[in-house]
């Protein structure tokens, strides 16, 4: 084994041992929480999850991923506190927008309570995004995999803790919050103590000329993935407005446990190989024998739980999660393609930026998103009578399509092209 595969392998390890505990954990945890919380109130968390991870998204300009690109430390930390500046800055002005629009058309104190919460959950997620990354550049994986759980387990803990009370959503809700404040106690600690040996101000000239040097991440990446994140609310908003919020829970149930794999362990395997790539390009070597290996190890690894799913859903959530939780069951079942293949394609998908090929990805995903609306349309103009499972049916045919694309485009990409330097 070459010295950077055992680099990897131990930088995989230390990463993936903290993200695998920080799973189980909210595995064990879930039956309880199922229990405490019906569908209705949990589609509140998933509502709320979708508009702070977009809101999260817009705070950072995705700068973020500039700071592992660069060479030099002050340079890479100049970058951070000007996206730690502007992500300040956007979720006051939510603060005050939501704050606007609460006293214009107020309606009950949980709603809200539920608007005032959504830029504080903005710029926790944001500022955890950052930390991640900084952590990323510096290799400091065992901070990132201690980050990683602190937040799986204050959550969870929390949301039990909460649910002995009452089975308010807002319970779900702050305990989110306190978690994601959990877990950038240390990101906290680290900005400050960088901040006290920075040469670059987030308003200097050479601060400036590096957020110019990285635009595609926000004329590219960014517009790429706020039109990702975009078309999860759209999604959202259609089975809340036209099937209900008891569906809606269901499915968002359903679509999270699917997809933790997904934020945890393909985050976390992602996150390495975006480092260890960069430093593969630096050396002028082939990304693809890396890119390759990782996916086919998660797809080797990934193949059992999600046949389980597929096959056993509904009686699966019914006996883990409460009898309530059937249908989330039934329709994890049906999204298992998606989800598998959405598994193995994050843990790549920092590709296109190492690639410079974010323009064509921000296309492709266009086209996808085009394709989702289509589909999520059909009930609106096509067949006003088709059935939740129906549309749920379509969706995965068509997530799955998309996807498998996108797999195959980036392992080509990163086989056939050369980094532009």
């Amino acid at each position: 084994m070459s010295g950077s595969s055992k680099s990897f392998v131990k930088s995989v390890t230390v990463l993936f041992t903290g993200t695998v505990i920080a799973q189980v954990v909210t595995y064990l945890l879930s039956p309880v929480i199922s229990r405490q919380f019906d569908p209705e109130q949990s589609a509140y968390l998933g509502l709320f999850l979708r508009i702070t991870t977009l809101g999260a998204a817009l705070a950072t300009a995705r700068l973020e991923l500039a700071f592992p690109l660069q060479k030099n430390d002050h340079h890479a930390f100049g970058i951070y506190r000007f996206s730690m500046r502007f992500s300040i800055g956007l979720s006051l002005a939510a603060l005050v927008l939501l704050g606007i629009y609460s006293w214009i058309d107020f309606t009950t104190l949980h709603d809200l309570f539920f608007l005032l919460s959504l830029p504080l959950g903005i710029f926790l997620m944001a500022f955890y995004n950052q930390g991640n990354s900084w952590a990323l550049r510096k290799e400091d994986y065992k901070i990132m995999a201690n980050s990683s759980l602190a937040l799986s387990v204050s959550t969870n803990l929390l949301k039990v803790f909460f649910g002995l009370f009452s089975g308010s959503f807002l319970w779900l809700i702050g305990a989110t919050i306190l978690g994601y404040f959990t877990s950038c106690i240390t990101y906290f600690r680290t900005f400050r103590k960088n901040r006290r040996d920075a040469v670059l101000t987030f308003r200097s000239k050479r601060t400036k000329a590096l957020i110019a040097s990285n635009s595609d991440l926000y004329k590219y990446n960014l517009p790429h993935v706020f039109i990702d994140l975009a078309r999860d609310l759209l999604l959202a908003s259609v089975i809340w407005n036209l099937y209900g919020k008891m569906e809606y829970g269901s499915y968002d149930h359903a679509f999270r446990m699917l997809k933790l794999p997904i934020v945890f362990i393909g985050g976390a395997i992602g996150q390495v190989f975006f480092r260890k790539s960069t430093q593969l390009i630096h050396e002028n070597k082939p990304v693809f024998p890396l890119a390759l290996k990782v996916v086919l190890i998660l797809g080797g690894l990934s193949i059992i739980p999600f046949a389980l799913v597929a096959f056993f859903g509904q009686d699966l959530f019914a006996v883990v999660f409460g009898d309530r939780w059937a249908e989330a069951g039934k329709m994890a079942a049906i999204m298992v393609p998606w989800l598998l293949l959405n598994f193995l394609s994050s843990s790549i998908s920092y590709i296109p930026v190492l690639m410079n090929r974010q323009r064509t990805f921000f296309w492709l995903n266009l086209a996808g998103t085009l394709g989702l609306i289509a589909v999520v349309s059909i009930p609106y103009w096509g067949n006003p009578e088709m059935g939740f499972y129906t549309l749920l049916q379509w969706l995965s045919i068509s997530q799955t399509c998309f996807l498998a694309i996108i797999l195959g485009w980036m392992l080509y990409i990163v086989k056939k092209e050369r980094v532009k330097q």
